[in-house]
């Protein structure tokens, strides 16, 4: 779990308007800036392909990727290549964009 590890989905939860969050937890346990943002752009491919997959189409059928919203929720402050981020979608294909949130969780 976490950007530690792209092969999984952290969380799903749903907003109040009822469409799909997806959460990444950044523990923070990444301290090298290029490293962490590295593992953020790969965890955030793991997550647009699950949003284009069948899966998520089975469990949110209504959904479109536009619908999606990637919350990034992270225990420092994101970086400003981090922050950059705040789309996200299949490679080349516009009308499939996922909007990037971050969180700092308070201490």
């Amino acid at each position: 779990m976490g950007l530690r590890d792209p092969s999984t989905i952290d969380m799903i939860l749903s907003s109040p308007n009822g469409k799909p969050e997806l959460v990444i937890v950044d523990m923070g346990t990444i301290k090298d800036p290029q490293e962490r943002f590295r593992a953020l752009v790969e965890k955030l491919r793991a997550y647009v392909t699950f949003v284009m997959s069948n899966q998520f189409k089975k469990h949110f059928p209504k959904a479109k990727p536009k619908d999606v919203t990637i919350l990034v929720v992270c225990k420092t402050e994101p970086t400003e290549d981090m922050k950059r981020i705040f789309k996200v979608m299949p490679r080349g294909d516009k009308k499939n964009m996922i909007s990037v949130k971050y969180i700092v969780l308070k201490t």
